[in-house]
């Protein structure tokens, strides 16, 4: 299993695998890029895992249901 920690501020997002003994570390500057960020390096260093890939479609998923509630308020 990959484990892969994202901790984002207001200004960067910072990534570490921790199955790579905190030796792969990252940063990105949204947390959609740095998903991105993870799942290559999952599908590079850890292939046949599929954590951070499952981790991104699940934030895309929430961030799809956050707009669509964003559009309805709107109305």
């Amino acid at each position: 299993m990959a484990n892969i920690k994202i901790d984002g501020s207001a200004t960067l997002v910072v990534l570490v695998c921790e199955s790579c003994d905190g030796a792969w570390r990252a940063c990105a500057w949204a947390v959609g890029e740095a998903h991105d960020r993870a799942v290559a390096h999952e599908k590079r260093t850890h292939p046949g895992e599929h954590d951070a890939y499952q981790a991104r479609e699940q934030w895309r998923r929430r961030e799809r249901r956050a707009q669509a509630r964003q559009l309805v308020t709107r109305r």
